[in-house]
């Protein structure tokens, strides 16, 4: 009898396709709220008042902090939060390395390295040596989002300026750039799209089909159903290259530094916290709070994002304040588009106080170039003196270029950021890719294979739970709130023929508003008896 009852549809109007407010306005259902709010806009009002009511409760908690027992006690639990988050810190094996190349520049060599910190998982990686004889300190430079990764000529440059100032300088593909595309055409079409309509690339390399920032969500779509994170696959990479790093006779295991660029300045903010051989660090282009970020841009790579962090109360001032008080200077442009400068001073202020707090004040830096987003001569240069202070001990001028007008211009960056080899030739692999190489494996079938070791353990919790366990269970991992009765409101009806619609408005907590049409017959009781007779 339940088919017999009689016939109602409810469309969610964001998804309704038959029945568009677009094509008949007369099935609009939301308007702007009274403060101005667009009906498509509500979610992401409503997050930001949840960011603000979070951000207030970690400033009321930070500003708690008076003692050094407090501070090592709120480093500790936004550590270990951290940890927890992007899946944990994954265990490293001995780490194999393979040159596969030498390059002669003017005043530094440079090596092609292949790195294997777990089976069939290579790292592509440039080490830039000093000529003089070592050992050296040495300087990792994890990449910003560039298509051609390490041979990027920001990241020459800045490896370079290191290598002809006494430091080595090994700067390495992160996964999905550079020799290290995760998704691969191996047809190697010349043609190659993003997956975003018609939109060419200008990729490293013609078996790429994807831009970095895709192949990062991607990965990070498979991390996120083991409890993990795209930063965890780049966080061991980072921590490979420092194990490989200390394991040459050329380099001073105790003096390592590392900075980076945008993506790579978030990545530095990773490794300074939870890799402690980093003596020094100077993340740029990257660090300011979330207030801002949020705000203006939103959420950015799928890295870039760790599950529920605001929520705790772990904003980007705490990627510093958890180093404390080790040396750091933060590297700032005062035209950045995406990584407001406005919080980076809020956040070099909180670190500052910290850091005074721990007896260090003079440890934390910050320097604000007059440039765009982007590793800028600036940039380079403060970061290679501050490496030469803290690794080397010494306080040098360091200049990239005898001579650059002040202040230099976007154009002039660009052309100061020009490096000395071409993609080519800085390869590692044999043939551009390391996922063309025999037995070289995807960072997707490294998922699959920990959802295989998973899956056995997952039955047995699966088979045992009761019902409500697995409501519960589903409800605490999607973070759902609680379940509640929806407010429903009707705002009108339109007739149509044979039908009503309802425009309704459900309200499943405050703040959201939840547009549908409820399509009802007009006689139930005739449409019941034609439905029994066309059945019969």
């Amino acid at each position: 009898m339940k088919l017999l009852a009689p016939f109602l549809s409810l469309c969610i109007c964001c998804s309704i396709g038959c029945l568009n407010a677009q094509d008949d306005p007369a099935l609009t259902v939301l308007a702007e709220t009274a403060d101005g709010i667009s009906p498509e806009r509500e979610v992401e009002a409503r997050l930001l008042e949840e960011l603000t009511l979070h951000l207030d409760r970690r400033r009321e908690a930070l500003a708690r902090v008076k003692t050094r027992a407090d501070a090592a006690d709120w480093q500790k639990e936004r550590r270990d939060f951290m940890i927890q988050q992007i899946g944990g810190i994954p265990e490293r094996g001995e780490v194999s390395a393979e040159v596969s190349g030498h390059l002669d520049g003017d005043g530094y060599r440079v090596e092609n390295i292949l790195i294997e910190g777990q089976p069939g998982f290579h790292i592509s990686a440039n080490l830039y040596l000093p000529k003089s004889a070592g050992p050296h300190p040495a300087v990792l430079i994890p990449c910003g989002h560039s298509h051609d990764g390490k041979a990027s000529g920001h990241y020459q440059r800045a490896a370079i300026l290191l290598a002809k100032n006494g430091m080595a300088a090994l700067c390495y593909d992160p996964i999905g750039q550079g020799e290290r595309y995760q998704i691969l055409d191996r047809a190697m079409r010349q043609e190659h799209f993003s997956g975003l309509g018609s939109r060419k690339l200008d990729v490293p390399h013609p078996a790429v089909r994807y831009m970095c920032t895709i192949e990062h969500t991607a990965i990070g779509l498979g991390s996120i159903l083991l409890g993990a994170n795209t930063a965890q696959h780049r966080v061991r990479d980072g921590m490979t290259c420092i194990d490989y790093l200390q394991s040459r006779g050329d380099i001073l295991a105790d003096k390592i530094g590392c900075t980076g660029n945008s993506g790579g300045g978030t990545l530095t903010s990773y490794l300074m916290v939870l890799d402690d051989r980093i003596l020094a660090a100077a993340p740029g282009c990257y660090l300011t709070t979330f207030e801002e970020l949020l705000a203006a841009k939103g959420a950015q790579d799928a890295e870039q994002n760790i599950h529920g962090q605001i929520a705790f109360g772990l904003d980007q001032p705490d990627y510093v304040i958890m180093r404390a008080p080790k040396p750091t200077v933060i590297l700032a442009s005062t035209r950045d588009a995406t990584f407001d400068i406005d919080g980076t001073w809020d956040l070099f202020r909180e670190a500052k106080e910290i850091y005074t707090l721990l007896g260090f004040s003079e440890r934390v830096e910050m320097m604000a170039a007059a440039a765009p987003h982007g590793f800028c001569v600036q940039h380079r240069e403060a970061a290679a003196r501050f490496m030469h202070r803290w690794l080397i001990g010494e306080d040098r001028v360091i200049r990239e270029f005898e001579e650059w007008p002040e202040p230099v211009t976007d154009a002039e960056n660009s052309a100061l950021s020009k490096g000395d080899w071409t993609q080519e030739e800085l390869y590692c692999s044999p043939r551009g890719q390391v996922l063309l190489m025999e037995g070289e494996r995807s960072i997707f079938e490294i998922n699959a294979a920990k959802e295989n070791g998973l899956r056995a353990d997952r039955a047995v919790t699966w088979v045992q739970a009761s019902d409500s366990d697995k409501r519960k269970l589903i409800s605490e991992t999607i973070s759902l709130a609680g379940s509640e009765e929806s407010e429903i409101e009707l705002l009108g009806k339109v007739e149509r023929e044979g039908y009503e619609i309802q425009k309704l408005v459900i309200h499943p907590e405050p703040g959201i508003r939840l547009p549908a049409l409820l399509l009802l017959p007009k006689s139930p009781m005739e449409k019941r008896r034609s439905v029994c007779m066309a059945r019969a």
